[in-house]
């Protein structure tokens, strides 16, 4: 009976400490890239659209879409009430994992494996965000439930069969690999069935199927569509090693302590040691969702991440504990107690949790971008940003009229590329601010800017996402070193000098269909005196024709003649006009494996593939330290 009194205290403090740790900071961390999408796509006046344009075009299920439009239309759009639910169920499934463990094995396999899901950062990461992994894992555990009322304890009941139909149809409309997962959990009852089960086995199956058939349009529409394959790389050999110790905290302490563990409980448990068909269902139900995910990215299309594996996930825990059994109490519990404790301080301490960004900020770059707005005047400040929505700004930003007015919000196409530098050029404000986040944002942006706001006032950096202010006044904060010819005294392609058109000075280069390759400097790296990170060439160009199709500034590093490095730039990314001088910047970053050679030669070259007939003038180059 005391034995038990203890249980019930353990479980009781792990569930609350792991409720701490997910509400703990979850109102102040910015919401994801995910998360925004999510909300943006929850802007229709009815069912109709949402489903057509705000579900069908994402590549999830509909249940949590739904979810959150209902939900907020009651509870509003605030961070805590949108992440409540979500956090609610991490919670709900350390409960769940412990009772599926203690049917599966025993109590004490229960406790390590609740305390495992209740503070690892996997989980409470996932936990803490308002995407369907959370509430996925609790309808799989919800499902691993009812499968073990009606398999393992062999209880059999209506109540339990429509449970279990409902478990599966929740779990297919909230995400594919649980639904896949409890999929795989459906046919393992195959060898459990019996004539007394195969009744409400078949009342499960059969519901499960009559509800997700609304669903069955929408998951059509989203296979034609296709996967993530177009930013998500097909997984390596090794991803399932990088995957297992990712979700140890990608720590050393936590491996070395879970193994100390295995090996400590194994040895005291040795002559009580019991194998068990479940046991071998456990590895079989973690191993067939990741097979699957694996050589579908392989072969299809790249889906596999560490996320979809958060469904099944438990049975990993559960297998890893279901050795354990009968160790004497004092000893168990003193056991658990440094497991959970290092846990929690690898999570909280070791690896920073709560002080980390985890994604692309929002919520940070949205108050930098308020607090020098309101700082310097908004007339005064004229704002660009790139990200993938106006909503995720906006989000954070006042909803009043006087709100901060945004230029541009995407610089993605060519077409948006020539739109910011136009803006960037004829822009009157003595300020510019301009920030990114979570995109591949356009390399010479910053460079563009400070071309006509040459000044870095303030500077705000976070993971994947920066914000800048610039302004036109003061000097530049970067004179380490540079190169600036206007071409009154090029050696090179001294015929084509032009002295009828140019910007400045009195001449400058025109390169003609005929000629190839102009402008070119070469500098041995051994005569480049510091260690650098980038350079940024910056020019001049005026065509009479807007068509300077594969018309390229080049840079790159040579050694002996072979190409080591190489990029380009190409000329119309900066203007669809003609008869005009407009810029063109190039950016090129050392990659961080790149050793120096002696023999290295670092080339900077117009290369005139498309053979058009232009005018270039004011080349600048600029080497950065860092």
């Amino acid at each position: 009976m005391l034995k038990k009194y203890f249980d019930y205290i353990a479980i009781t403090v792990i569930t609350t400490i792991g409720a701490i740790m997910r509400f703990y900071n979850s109102s102040e961390m910015s919401f994801s890239n995910d998360e925004l999408s999510a909300l943006s796509r929850l802007k229709y006046d009815n069912l109709s659209d949402l489903i057509d344009l705000g579900i069908k075009t994402d590549g999830h299920p509909a249940g949590v879409q739904l979810f959150l439009y209902y939900w907020t239309n009651i509870f509003g759009d605030s961070v805590f009430s949108i992440r409540f639910p979500f956090i609610m169920a991490g919670i709900f499934s350390i409960v769940l994992i412990y009772m599926v463990a203690n049917k599966w094995f025993d109590k004490q396999s229960a406790l390590f494996a609740s305390a495992t899901l209740a503070f690892l950062e996997y989980p409470i990461f996932y936990s803490q965000l308002a995407r369907p992994y959370s509430i996925g894992l609790f309808f799989t555990l919800v499902n691993i439930f009812f499968w073990t009322k009606l398999f393992v304890e062999k209880k059999h009941d209506y109540k339990i069969g429509i449970g279990y139909g409902i478990s599966i149809a929740l779990a297919a409309y909230t995400h594919y690999f649980s639904f896949l997962t409890v999929i795989f959990m459906g046919l393992f009852g195959l060898f459990y069935l019996s004539r007394k089960n195969l009744k409400y086995y078949l009342i499960g199956i059969v519901l499960s199927i009559i509800l997700y058939l609304p669903h069955a349009t929408i998951f059509m529409a989203q296979i034609e569509m296709g996967g993530v394959g177009g930013w998500l790389g097909k997984p390596e050999s090794d991803w399932i090693w990088e995957y297992l110790f990712y979700i140890l905290n990608d720590s050393y302490i936590v491996l070395w302590t879970s193994l100390i563990c295995f090996v400590i409980l194994l040895i005291l448990s040795i002559k009580n040691i019991r194998f068990s068909k479940l046991q071998i269902v456990s590895l079989i139900l973690f191993l067939l969702p990741f097979l699957t995910g694996y050589f579908y990215s392989i072969y299809k299309n790249p889906v596999l991440q560490y996320s979809v594996l958060l469904f099944s996930f438990p049975f990993l825990i559960l297998g890893f504990f279901s050795f354990f059994r009968n160790i004497q109490p004092i000893i168990f519990y003193v056991l658990l107690f440094l497991y959970s404790t290092i846990l929690i301080y690898s999570t909280s301490f070791e690896k920073k949790y709560y002080s980390t960004e985890h994604f692309g900020e929002f919520k940070k770059i949205a108050e930098k971008i308020e607090t020098w707005n309101s700082e310097l005047g908004k007339d005064k400040v004229c704002n660009l940003i790139n990200i993938n929505k106006p909503y995720y700004i906006q989000y954070y930003l006042p909803k009043d009229a006087d709100s901060i007015h945004f230029e541009q919000y995407r610089i993605d196409t060519q077409e948006d590329i020539v739109r910011f530098t136009t803006i960037v050029k004829e822009s009157k404000t003595p300020y510019l601010i301009f920030a990114w986040s979570n995109i591949a944002n356009f390399a010479e942006t910053i460079e563009f800017i400070k071309l006509y706001y040459p000044y870095t006032k303030d500077y705000s950096e976070h993971f994947n996402s920066e914000a800048y202010i610039f302004s036109k006044n003061n000097e530049s904060s970067f004179s380490e070193q540079a190169c600036i010819d206007n071409f009154e005294s090029f050696e090179q392609n001294i015929e084509n000098r032009d002295s009828v058109i140019y910007f400045e000075g009195k001449s400058s280069l025109k390169i003609s269909k005929n000629l190839e390759y102009a402008s070119s400097i070469s500098y041995h790296i051994s005569e480049l005196d510091f260690k650098f990170q980038k350079l940024v060439v910056s020019l001049k160009c005026y065509s009479e024709s807007s068509d300077l199709e594969d018309v390229n500034q080049v840079i790159g590093i040579e050694n002996n003649g072979e190409s080591k490095y190489w990029r380009n730039m190409k000329f119309n990314n900066f203007t669809n006009s003609s008869k005009t001088w407009f810029d063109v910047v190039q950016v090129f970053t050392f990659p961080d494996d790149y050793v120096a050679d002696n023999n290295d030669v670092l080339k900077i070259y117009t290369w005139n593939k498309g053979k058009k007939t232009f005018n270039i003038d004011a080349l600048n180059i600029r080497f950065y330290k860092d």
